[in-house]
């Protein structure tokens, strides 16, 4: 896994804080690959702030990164879930963001649960090509020819 940004590009100033965001980590007795993941989705959420401070995020910046999570075919409920976690951890420990204790993060996780890809809130987010080509790289029986066809009209 490699990370969001390599620590030699990085500030003292963005070590120290990765730093203590593994510290906060490890009181949650999250450690190993779990923690390294933890870290690379904070840091894809907080690079991807396009200068924004850590501080001046609101609420609908983060259900936007979710949402985002959401669409990644490549990406299985938990591991949405994971993503949520780990921001669950940057705001409550690392910011005074005031809304951060608000924040519904159990109801995010829990809306996170793994759809077949022709459920109908996901169907609709993605093309006839996207569907058919998802569920064959999924291999989940979708391979009747008649079927295919359907789904690619």
């Amino acid at each position: 896994m490699k990370p969001v940004k390599r620590q030699d590009h990085m500030s003292s100033g963005e070590q120290a804080f990765w730093g203590e965001y593994a510290q906060c980590l490890v009181r949650r007795n999250i450690t190993g690959h779990n923690a390294e993941w933890y870290v690379r989705r904070a840091q894809e959420f907080c690079y991807g702030l396009d200068g924004k401070r850590l501080r001046e995020v609101q609420p609908e910046d983060v259900d936007r990164y979710i949402a985002r999570m959401g669409r990644r075919v490549t990406l299985e409920g938990w591991q949405v879930r994971q993503a949520i976690a780990a921001l669950q951890v940057l705001f409550q420990d690392m910011t005074d963001c005031a809304w951060k204790t608000d924040f519904d993060w159990q109801a995010r996780m829990d809306a996170c649960r793994d759809l077949r890809v022709e459920h109908p809130t996901v169907a609709r987010e993605m093309t006839a090509q996207e569907t058919v080509a998802e569920r064959q790289r999924g291999g989940n029986g979708l391979t009747d020819p008649q079927t295919l066809r359907e789904l690619g009209r």
